[in-house]
C-alpha cells in the first residue's frame, strides 16, 4: 500500500496543492453562487462562513462579498445570489438598486429581504419564536419573522408556536427565503436538506463515512490501538490514524518522542502495512491540546515559545478602520506564521523519518485562525475534522454536513466531522452518537464523520461501527480513490492510483535540528558525554604513548 521513493524528482515537489484536489469533489453544480452579507460582527461572520462552507459542498464556486463592496460585475457573474442579514442594518441605496435589478435566482436570509423589491408582495409583521419544526420539538426556540406571504409562494417548511404555524422556508419561482439566521445547531440540518429543493439539485442516495482513531501519541497504549485498528481492518473499514509524534508532560516538562516507544511503532508499522492511513495531528501533544491557539487569552498564537508571556491582542472595535486593525495585527501574524510553519514542518518530517507518510491534516482541538488555515494550505490539500469560524473565539466551531472546500481553508478540502465521538462521561454514549447519525443521514449526500479514542477499548467501537453499518447506502471513505498532496521543501507525499508515494530529501542534519529543538538538554548531555569520551580517549592514548616511550627508553638503556 505504501511505496516510498527516495529519488530526487523535483517535479513532485512542484505539484500544486490547489490543483491536486480537483478530482475530489465531483458532480458539483456549475452555477456560481454569490453571498452578499451586511453585518460583520463575529456571530454574523461565523454564519456567513457556515453558509459558504455548506453550499461549497454542492456548488463548484461559492464567493462572498460585503454589501458595501458589491459591484455590478459580481452580480453579472453570479447565477445565484444569497442575500444575508442577521439583524436590521442600514443598506446603501446603491446596493439595493444593484440587487433590485438582479433577475436570476435570489435567496433571501433574515432581514435583507425587507428592503428588496423582489419580496414586496410579502408583509413582514414582526418577530415571533417557534418551538416545533415538522412537529418535532426544538432544544431551544428559534426567533423568526412573522410574514404574511402571497398566494403564489410555496411554503416548503413551517414552524409552530403552540397551535399556530409560520412559514420558515418559502419559494416563488426564482425567489426564495429562509426565515432564520443562525446555522450552527438544528438549523444547519434544515438548511443543508432544503438546498436541494430550493435550487433543484438532484439528491444523492448514498453517504460517505469514516471513523478516525484519535490522539495517537507516544503515551498511547499500543495494545489498545492494535485492537481498535485490527477490528476496523478486519471488517474492511479504512483506518485513519491521527498521530502526534511528540508528547510533553505538563507537570514535569519531560518530552517523549514516538521514536522512544518501539512497541507503539511496531503497532503503527503493522497497521500502515495493512493499509491504514496516517493523518498529521500537529506536532506536540500536551494536556490541553491547543497547539495552534492561545486558549487562555482565547486568541491566535503571539509567541514562538509557549513558555513566554503572550501579548493580549486588542479588538477590532478599538481601531478607526479595518485597515488600521490589519496593520496592528501584522507583526503578530508574522510570529504566528513562523510558529505554524515550524510546527507543520517538524510534524511532517518526523512522521516521514519514522516511515509514516501523512496524507492529510487534523488541527489539534480544531482551533486555528484564518491566517493559520492559509499557512496549513501550503502543506496539505485536505483537512479532517471541524472548522473554527472566528479569529476571536475558538468556541465558534462547527462543520458543514458535506465534504466541501470552505473559503476559510484557502482551497483545502474538508472531510467534516459530523457525528462527534464516543464520550464516556455521557450516561449513554452510544445513544448520543445514534441521535447524531439519525440527524445527519436525513440530509442527502451528507458525510458521516466520527472519531474514536482507542483508550476506550473496542466495546464502544463495535457499537459505533454497528450504527454506521445500519445506514442504508453507506460507503466507507477510502482516500486511495482521491488525489491528495502533502508537501514541505524536503518532502512530498501523494496518493496516486491507490498508492501512497513519498519523496524525501531529509538528512541526518534535519534529525539533529529536531533533536536540538525538542531536547536541548539531551543534546547538551550528549555533548558532555562526547567531550568526556574524547578527553578520556586522549588521556588513555597519552598514557599508552608514554608507556611505549618508557619501554623504549628502558630497552635502549639495557642495550
Amino acid at each position: 500500500m505504501r511505496c516510498k521513493f527516495i529519488v530526487f524528482v523535483t517535479l513532485l515537489l512542484a505539484v500544486s496543492i490547489s490543483t491536486s484536489v480537483d478530482a475530489q469533489l465531483q458532480n458539483l453544480d456549475e452555477r456560481r453562487v454569490l453571498i452578499v452579507y451586511t453585518n460583520q460582527d463575529d456571530i454574523a461572520m461565523a454564519n456567513v462562513q457556515m453558509i459558504q462552507a455548506t453550499m461549497s459542498g454542492l456548488f463548484e464556486q461559492v464567493d462572498s462579498v460585503h454589501v458595501d463592496r458589491l459591484e455590478k460585475v459580481h452580480l453579472d457573474e453570479a447565477n445565484i445570489v444569497v442575500a444575508y442579514a442577521k439583524t436590521d442594518g442600514e443598506i446603501s441605496s446603491r446596493a439595493i438598486d444593484l440587487l433590485s435589478n438582479y433577475s436570476k435566482e435570489l435567496l433571501g436570509i433574515g432581514e435583507f429581504a425587507k428592503v428588496l423589491p423582489q419580496f414586496d408582495e410579502w408583509e413582514f409583521i414582526g418577530d415571533i419564536s417557534v418551538r416545533y419544526i415538522d412537529n418535532q420539538p426544538l432544544k431551544y426556540d428559534i426567533v423568526v419573522n412573522h410574514i404574511q406571504i402571497d398566494g403564489k409562494t410555496e411554503v416548503l417548511l413551517e414552524g409552530m408556536q403552540y397551535e399556530k404555524s409560520f412559514p420558515l422556508i418559502m419559494k416563488n419561482e426564482r425567489i426564495s427565503y429562509i426565515n432564520f439566521t443562525d446555522f450552527f445547531v438544528e438549523e444547519r440540518y434544515i438548511f443543508s436538506y432544503y438546498l436541494y429543493d430550493l435550487f433543484q439539485i438532484e439528491k444523492p442516495e448514498s453517504h460517505l463515512a469514516y471513523i478516525r482513531l484519535e490522539d495517537i501519541s507516544p503515551v498511547t497504549d499500543p495494545e489498545l490501538l492494535q485492537q481498535a485498528g485490527d477490528y476496523l481492518l478486519n471488517r474492511g473499514i479504512p483506518v485513519y490514524l491521527a498521530v502526534i509524534p511528540v508528547y510533553v508532560d505538563n507537570e514535569t516538562g519531560k518530552t517523549t518522542m514516538l521514536s522512544d516507544i518501539p512497541e507503539l511503532q511496531a503497532v503503527l508499522d503493522d497497521l500502515v502495512e495493512r493499509g491504514a492511513y496516517i493523518i498529521a495531528n500537529g506536532y506536540t501533544h500536551t494536556g490541553e491540546g491547543f497547539e495552534f491557539w492561545d486558549f487562555v487569552l482565547n486568541q491566535p498564537i503571539t509567541t514562538m515559545n509557549p513558555q513566554d508571556k503572550p501579548t493580549s491582542l486588542k479588538k477590532m472595535n478599538q481601531f478607526s478602520s479595518e485597515d488600521a486593525y490589519a496593520k496592528y495585527l501584522e507583526p503578530y501574524q508574522a510570529i504566528e506564521t513562523q510558529y505554524i510553519n515550524e510546527k507543520l514542518t517538524a510534524s511532517i518530517h518526523s512522521l516521514v523519518e519514522l516511515g509514516y507518510s501523512p496524507i492529510a491534516f487534523k488541527v489539534p482541538r480544531y482551533t486555528m485562525s484564518e491566517n493559520g488555515y492559509h499557512i496549513v494550505s501550503n502543506y496539505f490539500s485536505s483537512v479532517f475534522g471541524q472548522l473554527q469560524l472566528s479569529d476571536t473565539d475558538w468556541g465558534a466551531m462547527n462543520s458543514p454536513l458535506f465534504m466541501s472546500r470552505p473559503t476559510r481553508l484557502n482551497g483545502m478540502v474538508l472531510y467534516p466531522e459530523t457525528v462527534g465521538f464516543v464520550d464516556p462521561s455521557e450516561s449513554d454514549p452510544i445513544a448520543v452518537i445514534e441521535e447524531k447519525i439519525a440527524k445527519v443521514v436525513k440530509v442527502p449526500g451528507s458525510m458521516l464523520g466520527g472519531l474514536y479514542h482507542p483508550y476506550l477499548g473496542i466495546d464502544y467501537l463495535k457499537e459505533m461501527v454497528a450504527l454506521f453499518d445500519a445506514v442504508p447506502n453507506l460507503k466507507w471513505l477510502d482516500v486511495k480513490d482521491t488525489d491528495l498532496v502533502v508537501k514541505t521543501n524536503k518532502v512530498s507525499v501523494t496518493v496516486e492510483n491507490g498508492e501512497v508515494m513519498t519523496h524525501s530529501s531529509l538528512s541526518y542534519k534535519d534529525d539533529l535540528r529536531v533533536m536540538a529543538k525538542e531536547r536541548p538538554l539531551e543534546i547538551v548531555l550528549w555533548l558532555i558525554v562526547l567531550l568526556t569520551t574524547i578527553f578520556v580517549s586522549i588521556f588513555i592514548l597519552n598514557i599508552f604513548l608514554l608507556r611505549i616511550r618508557y619501554r623504549k627508553r628502558l630497552f635502549e638503556e639495557r642495550s
